[in-house]
């Protein structure tokens, strides 16, 4: 689905002429991203969570930002009290119904005013910035390999290839809170935008995007960006906005909004509201919740609202009467300090038990001092602190499993995504296992010759988590194991039966 949707005329000058598509890709089996573009917005989300409902994730995020468009005030306030709003929505949604726990979305988010684009940023979608033939990109991965990347301790090569590099450090879950940055751009005539969802920048580098964003006709150049992604598979959701700065013009300024992706198709249930606030606080840059700068022309009466909030919150903390005058200020300190004190504990509490709902929610095949064996949790560890448990164990030694398997085991890139799909995949493996331990029968010995695993056994799959802060990538997957019948009948000793079980130790 795609159209050329205008944008808004600003006040010097200016208006945007946008095209945008979203599609499934070659390999997913549902959209999770979502877009939305009007006179004043383009706002996009890459969901994550595969049964966690990813779909569902990015339509709360894209509807919350459509709310805000067009409603009066700082363009950065409107986006993010949109982002709060999405928050509380998806943390309502969570605990009305658990199983949504392990949803989340990426946010690339920006309203136009005058010549001045306010963009927000979560997660590893992106947004890129063409002018006279050079690209920039405007926002920063909040993901572990950018991290790594950052901090010197791997390649721009190693990063394309490293293990982990779909996990993502900060998202929308409706169960942490992140902070979105917050930036503004200038923009003059002749400039490009696009905003993509990692399905298009995970698959081409910068040089690539470059190339192709040059086409002055922009639908030539998303439909070009589009075929050169489908030519390396498209194993992800393909989500793609280009919108070119061009003069005032009244037709593009008055175009409807547009909706793509999921959010065009996905219902959000109506759940009842579990508390968090609907809307951001005044002073909700005091409280660091997103990363604001302040706004020059509001700084003054912004300060003077903060200063009559703080008064209205130290006056509720007075007590009514004190026998002792002379020890009123001891005691109203004294009040102070329990009360911050109680507030920080309820917040640790409050993040310790979403932390435990989540990563009870996450599963694993790891190894268990030699064993293999299903865990709960994830497979990192924070501070020297292990995020997972042992859930369920086995008989199955690793040294008894085919190299390729034994090595997913370690790595722990078995992610199955609940405690059923984890069983299977173990019994899969101790089948391997057997497997691999007949072959070292003596050629010769009084025993039968094994079955191998059959073509229609499920190969098992090394697939990427359901958690918030894991974007989805398509796993590596195992080959088909076929049996192979032994060259010679009379041998007692099997033939391994396909690739994946030739590597046995």
């Amino acid at each position: 689905m795609s159209t050329d949707t205008p944008k808004d005329q600003t006040s010097g000058g200016l208006s945007l002429l946008v095209k945008a598509r979203s599609d499934i890709g070659l390999v997913r089996t549902n959209n999770q991203d979502s877009a939305y573009v009007s006179p004043s917005m383009i706002a996009l989300a890459d969901g994550m969570g595969g049964a966690a409902a990813g779909d569902l994730a990015s339509a709360v995020a894209i509807t919350a930002l459509m709310a805000q468009d067009g409603q009066p005030g700082r363009a950065s306030h409107r986006l993010r009290t949109a982002i709060a709003n999405a928050h509380s929505k998806l943390s309502d949604l969570i605990a009305w119904n658990p199983s949504l726990s392990g949803l989340g979305t990426t946010i690339e988010a920006a309203v136009f005013t005058g010549s001045t684009m306010s963009l927000a940023h979560l997660g590893d979608s992106r947004v890129y910035l063409l002018r006279e033939h050079e690209l920039t990109r405007l926002t920063h991965d909040h993901s572990l390999v950018q991290q790594l990347l950052d901090s010197g301790e791997i390649t721009e090569e190693e990063a394309e290839y490293h293990p982990r590099r779909s996990l993502l450090m900060r998202v929308l879950n409706g169960t942490y809170v992140f902070k979105p940055v917050l930036s503004n751009h200038a923009l003059q005539l002749g400039d490009r935008l696009l905003f993509c969802s990692d399905g298009l920048s995970g698959q081409l580098d910068d040089d690539d995007i470059v190339s192709l964003l040059g086409d002055p006709d922009t639908n030539k150049t998303i439909t070009s960006l589009k075929t050169a992604v489908y030519d390396l598979g498209a194993p992800d959701n393909v989500t793609i906005v280009v919108a070119d700065v061009v003069e005032a013009n009244a037709e593009l300024d008055a175009a409807a909004p547009q909706l793509f992706g999921a959010v065009a198709k996905v219902v959000i249930p109506d759940v009842p509201h579990f508390g968090f606030p609907d809307n951001v606080p005044q002073d909700m840059e005091d409280t660091g919740w997103f990363d604001l700068p302040p706004d020059p022309e509001t700084q003054e009466s912004d300060i003077g609202a903060r200063r009559s909030l703080r008064s209205s919150k130290s006056r509720e903390l007075e007590p009514v009467k004190l026998d002792d005058d002379n020890d009123r200020p001891q005691k109203r300190g004294l009040l102070v300090g329990i009360s911050v004190l109680v507030a920080v504990l309820a917040l640790l509490l409050a993040g310790l038990w979403g932390g435990q709902r989540y990563l009870s929610s996450q599963f694993f095949i790891g190894d268990d001092d030699g064993q293999v064996a299903i865990f709960q949790g994830l497979p990192e560890r924070v501070v020297g602190i292990e995020l997972n448990w042992v859930a369920e164990t086995s008989n199955t030694s690793l040294s008894d499993l085919p190299t390729f398997y034994a090595d997913q085991v370690r790595g722990g890139n078995l992610r199955p995504a609940d405690l059923a799909s984890a069983r299977v995949t173990l019994s899969e493996l101790e089948a391997k296992a057997a497997y691999c331990r007949s072959l070292r029968v003596p050629t010769g010995a009084p025993s039968a010759t094994p079955t191998p695993p059959t073509a229609n056994t499920p190969p098992v799959q090394p697939t990427e988590s359901t958690e918030p802060t894991e974007s989805a990538t398509t796993a590596p997957t195992a080959a088909q194991t076929t049996p192979i019948t032994p060259a010679t009948p009379a041998s007692t000793t099997p033939t391994p039966a396909a690739p994946g079980l030739e590597d046995c130790p």
